[in-house]
């Protein structure tokens, strides 16, 4: 979806309500299975006292396996919008602002990316995870697999010594 903003740069108090979908499947951005049901946008630009701004919430759905023991996770998330517009930029060095280059501003790719930065950076399938087995492999959430902990190399005469 792409938003036309000529109307609202030049008119001071005037607003452009929007409701949008962006759709993982390749079509707007790049294919994303993570996102099961697409990236849910609704918000508002507005022009208020010459300061444009995008408000807004973005809503989604995102598998990822547990960084722990692999299961499969599914969360909703729900992350407020909100950027600065302004028509041109006068420095590369900011990200304080969207430059809106010939009125129209791109929605997809500006959501999708919202929402990839609000992603945690660990994903678990509850708090308490114990993860996998680094000898059998076992998932330990499902109970205890019953490998012996390999021990320590150089405690190994200290081993033999409690052995007798």
């Amino acid at each position: 979806m792409v938003l036309e903003l000529a109307r609202i740069f030049e008119n001071e108090g005037s607003r452009l309500p929007f409701d949008y979908v962006v759709k993982t499947d390749g079509s707007g951005i790049p294919a994303d299975a993570r996102f099961p049901s697409g990236i849910a946008a609704k918000g508002v630009v507005e022009n208020h006292c010459g300061m444009v701004t995008l408000t807004g919430t973005v809503d989604f759905a995102y598998r990822a396996p547990c960084d722990r023991c692999a299961a499969e996770v599914v969360r909703a998330y729900s992350i407020p919008l909100s950027h600065q517009l302004i028509r041109q930029l006068h420095s590369d060095e900011t990200d304080e602002y969207i430059a809106v280059e010939n009125s129209s501003l791109p929605l997809d790719e500006l959501i999708y990316e919202d929402a990839i930065l609000a992603l945690p950076m660990r994903f678990l399938c509850r708090e308490d995870c114990k993860g996998l087995c680094p000898i059998c492999g076992a998932d330990r959430n499902e109970g205890d697999c019953g490998c012996k902990k390999p021990s320590d190399p150089r405690l190994a005469v200290l081993e033999q010594l409690l052995n007798e």
